[in-house]
């Protein structure tokens, strides 16, 4: 059976579907916008900030979330539920494991758990954000964001 005769028979039998999201309530949990949690994308966030100033474990999830508020308009009206996502904390840590892994940042073994780039970490993310492709222009945008992250809170590290 093809798609048209399927749409066919569907529509001759008054069958209606309905959409997945029509008994969701809007705007509900962060979880609904999966696709800012993805790694490389959280990876890049994670090294844009450390590149500004190097943080605390502590505040990972919540300075990559004040940066994706600033950056991405959609989440400005809800500022805080995402930067109480588990699922944001849960893999902004996979994503530091992974830049740990691939040696482009470092977690100080101290009690202050302090992340910086390493020495390739700073040379892979300034030579990124100079190209002029579309990661380019992201990496850029994150930072102009990132400076303006800071210049609002500055370094608080609650």
């Amino acid at each position: 059976m093809d798609v048209d005769a399927f749409l066919e028979s569907v529509s001759a039998a008054g069958l209606r579907l309905s959409s997945s999201s029509a008994g969701a309530p809007a705007g509900s949990a962060p979880e609904t916008i999966d696709a800012l949690f993805h790694l490389p994308l959280l990876a890049l966030a994670i090294m844009v900030i450390a590149r500004s100033a190097p943080f605390r474990t502590v505040v990972l999830g919540r300075s990559v979330a004040m940066l994706f508020v600033e950056h991405f308009m959609a989440l400005r009206r809800s500022p805080h539920g995402l930067e109480t996502s588990l699922t944001l904390r849960r893999r902004c840590a996979d994503a530091l494991a992974f830049l740990e892994a691939s040696r482009l940042a470092t977690v100080s073994q101290d009690r202050q758990r302090i992340v910086t780039l390493t020495q390739a970490g700073k040379t892979h993310i300034d030579r990124s954000g100079r190209d002029a492709t579309d990661l380019g222009l992201l990496i850029r945008q994150l930072r102009i964001a990132q400076e303006r992250v800071r210049a609002r809170v500055g370094n608080d590290e609650r």
